[in-house]
Parts: structure tokens; C-alpha cells; sequence
């Protein structure tokens, strides 16, 4: 798969992604493409930090040295309410958070990484580009292995300590 330069991590995403096993892979991905982050997204991902017993501050921190968040703006907030109209009026109910993180994604042209591509099925219809985490973590893999043994270590010290 052809992946675009710019993508969009969702809460499930960045979790995923910060883990021991994927730090390597996450370098790789912070070198290859321009990487977004929804406000509401680093919320969820802080919230699950700070329960784990992590300084919420400090992940913060991180969080704005490795990505780009995306603050709700005017446009974001506006074409996400047209969509959930769009949506209830076909019946279609999904999570408003959802709907913000998907339209965001649409609006900055971005492919959407996400444990739950198909909550975000139905926002396709409106040009939304999602996969899995797992998808993207296999294609992450497969440039990985073709990098030279000299290029792979020098990814593996990157990046600070889990967060």
C-alpha cells in the first residue's frame, strides 16, 4: 500500500504506538510522515496515562516535541455537526468523539490510524482514508526491514522512554 505523508493517530492509535515493542517502529514513522494528533485524542491518550500513574504533564510535553495536534477549530467543529445530521438522519448513531476525530482527519487530509476502523466506516462516504493500527504497524514493519542494520539502530535511540 502507497502510504500518504500525512497521517492522523487516533487515542487507540498512539497508545498502540507508544508501547516498548513499537518504539522502534514509531521513530521510523515519526521520520517517514507528518504525523497529527486531535486535541480530544491527547485527552483520552493523557487520561489513560495519568490513571496508569504517569505525570500527565510530562506526557504532554512529549506529546507537542513528537506531533502536530490539531485543535478543534471552526471548520472541524462545523462539518462534523453537517455529518452527524447527515448520519442521524439515515440512522447512523456514532460516538461524537468519533465523528471529531474522523472529520479531522478528512479535513486535513489525512489517513486515520486506528484500532476501529470500522467505527469510522461510515464517515468514508465523506472522504475519510482509515486502516488499522495493525496494518499500519506491518507496513511500518516491512520499511523497517528494508532499512540498513546501520539505519535500524540508529532509530532505536531516538526516542525518550515510554510515555
Amino acid at each position: 500500500m502507497k502510504m500518504p505523508k500525512r497521517i492522523l493517530f487516533d487515542s487507540s492509535a498512539l497508545l498502540r504506538m507508544h508501547t516498548k515493542r513499537n518504539k522502534d517502529l514509531l521513530e521510523l514513522a515519526l521520520m517517514k510522515f507528518e504525523i497529527l494528533v486531535p486535541q480530544l485524542s491527547v485527552y483520552e491518550y493523557l487520561f489513560a496515562k495519568a490513571f496508569l500513574g504517569k505525570n500527565p504533564d510530562h506526557v504532554m510535553a512529549v506529546l507537542k516535541e513528537l506531533y502536530h495536534i490539531v485543535p478543534l477549530d471552526d471548520e472541524i467543529i462545523i462539518k462534523s455537526a453537517i455529518i452527524t445530521k447527515n448520519l442521524l438522519k439515515s440512522r447512523t448513531k456514532r460516538a461524537t468523539g468519533d465523528i471529531l476525530v474522523g472529520v479531522t482527519a478528512i479535513v486535513k487530509n489525512a489517513l486515520l490510524i486506528t484500532d476501529n476502523p470500522e467505527l469510522y466506516d461510515p464517515l468514508k462516504k465523506y472522504g475519510l482514508d482509515v486502516i488499522s493500527t495493525e496494518k499500519f504497524i506491518g507496513e511500518l514493519e516491512q520499511l523497517f526491514s528494508g532499512l540498513s542494520k546501520g539505519s535500524s539502530e540508529a532509530i532505536q535511540k531516538q526516542l525518550p522512554e515510554e510515555i
